[in-house]
């Protein structure tokens, strides 16, 4: 039996070194110089408009507390954002949830909730872009817990990637 595995390994290995059952593959000849390039090209663009991503964590022992919290503080943020001259429109929600959370301490078992609720505020215009620092020092001091996604975009992308 092993003398017939080891055979049938040869006739496999074999047949596997000479392509299309034996027949002869046709080769080109030598191969001439080639030139191959590759390169990047760059440009930058101003960025004209900019979002930053604002959230607010609260906490309470039932879930419509915790939400209710969070609601008055967004709330307050909203109303902090639009006095710097942001449009409501431009301060949107961008997720809530609520979950609860239990505390284990070494003699009780408290349960709480959380809420938390993100909202994204953008500034379309390249005149606003100068106020993302004071919105978010803004939302921050108005109850924001969390300032994530800060963002700049050029709207007019086309005519530089074909530049570059």
């Amino acid at each position: 039996m092993p003398r017939r595995s080891v055979c049938i390994a040869l006739v496999v290995a074999l047949a596997a070194t000479n392509p299309a059952g034996g027949q002869d593959v046709p080769t080109s000849g030598p191969r001439g110089p080639e030139i191959a390039a590759v390169g990047e090209g760059t440009r930058s663009v101003t960025a004209d408009r900019a979002s930053v991503v604002v959230s607010v964590e609260t906490r309470a022992r039932t879930p419509s507390e915790a939400g209710g919290l969070n609601a008055t503080m967004n709330n307050a943020i909203r109303a902090a954002v639009a006095a710097l001259g942001v449009p409501r429109e431009d301060i949107a929600t961008y997720g809530y949830n609520v979950y609860s959370n239990r505390r284990e301490q070494p003699y009780t078992r408290d349960m709480e909730f959380v809420a938390n609720n993100a909202l994204r505020v953008t500034l379309r215009r390249p005149e606003q872009l100068a106020l993302l620092g004071r919105v978010i020092d803004t939302a921050l001091t108005a109850g924001a817990t969390h300032v994530s996604g800060v963002r700049y975009e050029a709207r007019r992308t086309s005519e530089a990637e074909r530049e570059a």
